[in-house]
């Protein structure tokens, strides 16, 4: 089975996050890049320091010490939503899979019983599985109803054109 499309990541979070709106450009780009790896890599927050962030936004020691607190101030509000919504989003997924795969199993056994049956009906077997054909009367019991004044039939033979000035009738 082909490998599922991997998840769309919500880039809005990123990008309006309130310490985002006034980073500087080299602050910017190192909480993009470190927030993409973070998502395509399950956005999980287990083991996720410093350290980590340097190797991924690929930044000189000296460069990083420098722009340090504002890229991991920007991560500690930006890096817990993205978890969030990963998870959120997997599950879906995978409750979406779930169904589908149960659905797929029973359309598959009704069609294979329609199968069957069809098969069994053209060999000339009786219908299987307890199947009887549905008889319906040829004549519906007539309903009264004890407290009306008419019967529906009375009412239906009572001729139109008999009260021409009324607002509602049928011709």
């Amino acid at each position: 089975m082909a490998a599922p499309k991997p998840l769309l990541m919500p880039v809005e979070t990123i990008l309006h996050a309130k310490r985002m709106q006034c980073a500087a450009g080299s602050v910017h780009r190192a909480v993009i890049s470190i927030a993409c790896q973070f998502w395509a890599g399950g956005a999980t927050l287990d083991g996720f320091d410093e350290s980590v962030a340097q190797q991924i936004a690929r930044i000189p020691a000296g460069h990083w010490a420098a722009i340090k607190s504002p890229v991991m101030a920007a991560l500690g509000d930006i890096l817990p939503e993205l978890a969030t919504r990963y998870a959120t989003m997997y599950a879906t997924r995978e409750h979406f899979k779930a169904v589908l795969r149960v659905n797929g199993a029973k359309g598959r056994a009704i069609a294979m019983a329609r199968r069957k049956a069809r098969n069994e009906e053209a060999n000339g077997k009786s219908n299987s599985g307890g199947r009887v054909a549905l008889k319906t009367p040829q004549v519906a019991a007539r309903h009264t109803n004890p407290r009306a004044c008419m019967t529906p039939q009375e009412l239906a033979a009572l001729p139109a054109d008999n009260v021409p000035d009324a607002r509602f009738f049928d011709k």
